[in-house]
């Protein structure tokens, strides 16, 4: 009996998509919280508060970003129309 290991094409496939998704899944990760960050800063927030957010949006991906887009962009609106 040969020592080879036959690879069936499904499985192969299937892995190489398993791959595919992970790497999405990574990207978005790394660039939801920057890009959260960097509008944090451009609107004007300190560094370590939006280093805060970003933070906050890397730990906690979907409840992060939905505090910041709820809480975060609408407190810094309200400042920025009272001055």
């Amino acid at each position: 009996m040969p020592d080879t290991v036959t690879l069936d094409p499904g499985v192969i496939l299937s892995q190489l998509l398993n791959w595919a998704i992970l790497a999405a899944v990574l990207a978005v990760v790394v660039t939801v919280p920057v890009l959260v960050a960097r509008d944090a800063r451009r609107r004007g927030d300190t560094l370590a508060h939006a280093l805060g957010w970003g933070l906050a949006t890397l730990a906690l991906l979907p409840l992060g970003l939905t505090l910041y887009l709820l809480l975060g962009r609408r407190a810094r609106g309200e400042s920025d129309e009272a001055a």
